[in-house]
């Protein structure tokens, strides 16, 4: 395999489970904070909602001076979350569109997923805790285990 194609590839797949990642953080944000958001928006499956809705959602939710989210988070991290789903879109487009990326372009890229997988999963622990949910189980593979965030 050339040097490109495998450098298309590596790209590839590491978008895709960056994205995979995002959509399912997000996903249970949504469900936590707006599920009809979810359904207004045709996902009769909420497992379904892409990355581009999820941001849409999330985003809307910010924007409420008394929505789920102010009530649970500081200014500052509302702020931060906001910028980073901006971002979030990014990796989804750049892996929808089969956009390689040279190393120093993927190494920004994985820093955003990493922070807003980290802020996405603060603001699923904060927004189960006001509603009174201790622990959200959820199972990765068809096989495995379900496994807990508490």
């Amino acid at each position: 395999m050339s040097v490109q194609a495998e450098a298309y590839f590596e790209t590839q797949t590491r978008l895709t489970a960056w994205t995979d990642e995002l959509e399912f953080l997000g996903y249970i944000l949504c469900e936590l904070i707006d599920a009809d958001g979810l359904r207004t928006r045709g996902y009769r499956c909420h497992q379904a909602a892409d990355l581009p809705a999820i941001v849409d959602i999330v985003r809307l939710q910010l924007k409420e001076p008394n929505g789920s989210l102010a009530r649970v988070m500081r200014e500052d991290e509302l702020k931060n979350l906001h910028q980073l789903m901006k971002k979030a879109k990014q990796i989804r487009n750049k892996m929808a569109h089969h956009s390689t990326q040279d190393k120093n372009g993927l190494k920004t890229l994985e820093s955003t997923k990493r922070s807003l997988c980290d802020l996405l999963e603060y603001a699923i622990r904060l927004a189960a805790l006001e509603r009174g949910i201790s622990q959200v189980c959820f199972t990765v593979k068809l096989d495995s285990k379900p496994v807990l965030i508490s």
